[in-house]
């Protein structure tokens, strides 16, 4: 007797523990939430395929999240990479910045909202890369941008092969 009356203590102790966590988390996020929250319905997330897709509009959060392009280079079929920020792409852009950018890929190794991400596959600048260079740094500054990222291309491949991450 004693001890089933222990058991229901226990057992009605961590239930009411346990909705007493689960109901401070609900409101205290709830709190959290702010107008200009539910005026941001850009952003859609498929929780089905864990691919978020995310439109760009002129909503400064969405600015802000997605900011600078950065060039990601994948080499060894995807089982490296090392990525950095062109600074002649990005206008602006300080060392010391923060830029907004998480690199994600799906299961099958494509990118997620790789709008801002443009893809170097074994360190060879492909002609679409470059079209894409040249349609974000214009005319004007395309020659001087693809020159940095080929140098930098250059210098994360001799890294590569000098650790032993890639072979020619």
């Amino acid at each position: 007797m004693k001890i089933q009356k222990a058991i229901v203590v226990i057992f009605s102790t961590t239930l009411f523990i346990s909705l007493g966590v689960y109901s401070y988390n609900f409101w205290d996020n709830k709190k959290e939430k702010t107008p200009s929250d539910s005026n941001n319905t850009n952003i859609s997330m498929n929780e089905n395929s864990d691919q978020a897709h995310t439109s760009i509009d002129k909503d400064q959060n969405t600015v802000e999240k997605k900011k600078y392009y950065v060039v990601e280079v994948v080499y060894n079929t995807g089982g490296s990479s090392s990525s950095f920020v062109p600074l002649k792409l990005n206008p602006g852009y300080k060392y010391d910045s923060d830029f907004h950018m998480n690199i994600s890929r799906d299961d099958n190794g494509n990118l997620i909202n790789g709008d801002k991400i443009i893809e170097i596959n074994n360190f060879v600048i492909s002609d679409k890369n470059k079209e894409n260079i040249k349609n974000i740094a214009g005319s004007k500054n395309y020659e001087e941008a693809l020159k940095e990222i080929e140098d930098k291309v250059e210098t994360l491949k001799n890294d590569a092969i000098k650790k032993g991450h890639f072979k020619e």
